[in-house]
């Protein structure tokens, strides 16, 4: 058993840790997560939107905390329908969040959430990943984590010269409505 562990130890030791994981950007945390390529963070999406995150309040629903986080949205992308209308989404309140103290009331943002769950949850794809901040001509600045140059092959299905119009990275907007 001894000498498996010390196999074990030392094949750890050879194998650097993943720079694909480490801990998030934004304050303190024993979460870890995925560091995300910008097709990834698009595909496990169910909503992407450009808004205001306006407040959070906290509440219990069901026996469960719950963080209400209200929106106005500014342009829906993808699973939003409507824009010029406010939207609360809501997450689980014991869960770390950038809403609680890192994200800037009333600033424009490109927010990447995922799915509601069954319990009509949600949170942020990649944590702090999936929040990117929107500054002059709609240029986006993401997470250092997040891979901005998007892999063609990940639309297979479009002809040739629509794979050809993804741009090679992602930094507007309009650069991103390219991937949806």
């Amino acid at each position: 058993m001894i000498k498996y562990l010390i196999l074990l130890v030392s094949l750890m030791s050879l194998y650097p840790a993943s720079a694909e994981y480490s801990k998030p950007l934004l304050g303190k945390s024993c979460m870890l997560t995925k560091s995300l390529q910008i097709d990834d963070l698009v595909d496990k999406s169910g909503k992407i939107f450009v808004g205001k995150f306006l407040s959070a309040e906290e509440s219990r629903v069901k026996g469960l905390d719950v963080r209400e986080l209200h929106f106005q949205v500014i342009e829906p992308i993808k699973g939003i329908p409507a824009e010029g209308k406010e939207i609360t989404i809501k997450e689980w309140a014991r869960a770390k969040s950038p809403f609680v103290d890192q994200v800037e009331k009333n600033k424009k943002y490109v927010f990447f959430f995922y799915e509601d769950s069954v319990r009509g949850l949600s949170s942020l794809v990649g944590y702090e990943q999936g929040l990117a901040s929107v500054g002059k001509s709609d240029k986006l600045s993401f997470s250092k984590r997040v891979n901005l140059k998007p892999r063609k092959s990940s639309k297979l299905s479009l002809a040739s010269t629509q794979r050809a119009s993804i741009p090679t990275e992602i930094h507007t907007i309009s650069d991103l409505k390219t991937l949806i």
